[in-house]
């Protein structure tokens, strides 16, 4: 997945930096960038995993109700 892949990306920067590569500033600044926002976008994702299970529970609710109303 995505996320995945950023955090391979992040991990690979790290170790070139831990190795003294020559550009170790800029891959730093890479790196906390693409964390920052693979952060954001992980927030994202659970904050709409949520509001669609909270959707899915309402449905699911009210298709309770409209089948209860029906067998009356």
């Amino acid at each position: 997945d995505l996320i995945g892949k950023a955090q391979v990306v992040i991990l690979h920067g790290h170790q070139l930096a831990a190795n003294h590569h020559y550009a170790l500033n800029l891959i730093c600044q890479q790196c906390n960038e693409l964390r920052h926002h693979s952060d954001l976008l992980s927030e994202e994702i659970k904050r709409k995993q949520m509001h669609l299970q909270k959707t899915l529970e309402l449905h699911t609710r009210l298709q309770q109700v409209e089948f209860r109303g029906t067998v009356l």
